[in-house]
């Protein structure tokens, strides 16, 4: 298991960055819906 975990990290760097923006950019989308539903 962490072989393989650590095989993730190291190849698939692109697709980790990906999940990151992807992650950050709905938190963003629900931190601005909240934010208009309470304004």
């Amino acid at each position: 298991m962490k072989i393989v975990f650590g095989g993730l990290f190291k190849g698939d760097r692109v697709v980790w960055g990906i999940i990151v923006v992807f992650m950050i950019y709905s938190l963003l989308a629900v931190y601005s819906s909240s934010v208009s539903v309470a304004f």
